[in-house]
Parts: C-alpha cells; structure tokens; sequence
C-alpha cells in the first residue's frame, strides 16, 4: 500500500510519519512536557520575585500564576515550563 488514506478527505492515516519541519517556523512545540525547561522557577513566588522592579502592564501576579518568569533579557517573559517567551507588549490590553 503506498499511500493509505482515510475516508475523510483523503488524510494520510494517522500511522504515517509527518513530515519533518524544513524551518523553524514549521516546528510545533508538543503540548506534553514531562519536566519543566525551567525548573527553578517551579515557585510561583520566585516567578514573582523575578519581576521585582520591572514594569509590566499586565499585573505581575498574574503572569506568575500564569507561568512566566522575567527572563532577564529585555522585556522578555518565559514559560517555566514550555519555555515560550513573550514580550510585554504581548500581555497588554
């Protein structure tokens, strides 16, 4: 069988390997991760601590709830745990 489909729209059935990403733009970061990328910031209060003294104009709070951490590279928040980063303008309103 060369090229196995399903029966809705002709999609490659879900045993068939993806291709591989060609760019970075391509790449998707999997959902999963079983150990933080930051695992010192676990603490939701160090999250907070790292955003002492830097202006957000989101609540600091709230992003430490969220995950992020100050990343201590311009206006660069991370995920502790994926490890995405945003800047703040990305939490403005």
């Amino acid at each position: 069988m060369a090229n196995a489909t399903n029966d809705h729209n002709n999609l490659p059935l879900e045993s068939e390997a993806a291709p591989a990403a060609t760019s970075a733009s391509d790449y998707v970061m999997p959902a999963y991760r079983k150990k933080p990328m930051f695992p010192q910031y676990v603490s939701q209060d160090l999250r907070l601590e790292s955003m002492q003294n830097k202006e957000v104009r989101q609540d600091p709070r709230n992003l430490a709830q969220a995950g992020f951490f100050f990343s201590g590279m311009g206006e660069c928040f991370r995920c502790f745990h994926c490890g995405v980063g945003k800047t703040s303008s990305f939490f403005s309103d």
